[in-house]
């Protein structure tokens, strides 16, 4: 069974045990079939999973209701915690389609085929997708996820292209 990140607490939400969560994907569609969500376990590669009792969108956010999580306290309490879900819950995806977490190590090189560096995460939480890369030269670098700039995402090459305005890679 693999766990795949899907989104991170950033709050509680209400005085019942409601949680806010921003997840790591422009389509919350897949929610629907979701019925429960892991949370670490502190350091640990142990996994608490949660019945998912009600989720409702909120803007660019999902409330979710844990079974067990009554209180505000209680949902404090996973403020900041990552979210995960089984890969086999998310079901295939179609060839021009990824997940976030695919993204994680890949290549990015420029039009010309220049290695800039690699992939660290996609920030997901702004109102812009981030590309967060290492590069070449040990900086780190955010490049906007959208057309233009994004040429291509090739998973089974594990590698990205992309074609950045002058001077955002000296930021």
């Amino acid at each position: 069974m693999g766990f795949i990140p899907y989104g991170v607490i950033s709050k509680s939400h209400g005085l019942r045990g409601g949680v806010r969560l921003i997840i790591y994907s422009a389509d919350p569609s897949n929610l629907g079939v979701l019925e429960s969500v892991y949370i670490k376990a502190g350091d640990t590669d142990k996994f608490t999973e949660y019945n998912i009792e009600s989720h409702s969108l909120s803007g660019k956010h999902i409330i979710l209701n844990l079974e067990g999580v009554q209180s505000i306290e209680q949902a404090d309490e996973l403020k900041g915690k990552e979210v995960f879900v089984q890969a086999e819950q998310l079901g295939r995806r179609d060839e021009d389609e990824f997940y976030y977490h695919e993204l994680q190590g890949l290549s990015v090189f420029d039009k010309e085929n220049n290695l800039l560096g690699n992939v660290i995460k996609l920030n997901a939480s702004g109102p812009q997708e981030l590309l967060e890369v290492e590069l070449e030269n040990g900086n780190e670098a955010l490049i906007p996820f959208v057309e233009p700039i994004l040429v291509e995402v090739n998973i089974e090459n594990k590698r990205i292209v992309v074609d950045p305005p002058p001077g955002l890679l000296d930021l």
